[in-house]
């Protein structure tokens, strides 16, 4: 990910002559090297599905169930569009299973988006 620094603001010392040297362009020019490892590091996994979540019950068991996946760092409910984010390398075939037995037991529905 490229980050642009904003050029800093020089403040004008009350000393200073107004015949003093500006600085040069070359001096405010910053540069980024790119590296694939670092950028793929810093990417997160996201995997969303889409549950028939009725209450903020449905939301309270779902992220329970999923944070007890390994790998998962952190999970997103919204009930009003009945989607969940999750964030992390779980495996998506077991978080499916997980939500997949609670959705017998509740009956909901549940699918990967």
């Amino acid at each position: 990910m490229t980050q642009f620094l904003a050029p800093q603001k020089r403040v004008r010392d009350p000393q200073e002559t107004f015949a003093a040297p500006k600085p040069s362009c070359s001096s405010r020019i910053r540069t980024h090297k790119f590296d694939p490892q670092t950028t793929r590091s810093n990417m997160v996994k996201v995997t969303e599905f889409k549950v028939g979540m009725t209450c903020d019950g449905c939301s309270s068991a779902c992220t329970r169930i999923l944070n007890k996946i390994e790998g998962v760092t952190s999970v997103k409910c919204d009930v009003e569009k009945q989607q969940i984010l999750v964030e992390g390398d779980a495996d998506e075939n077991a978080m499916l299973e997980a939500l997949l037995k609670w959705s017998k037991a509740s009956g909901k529905s549940v699918e990967l988006a």
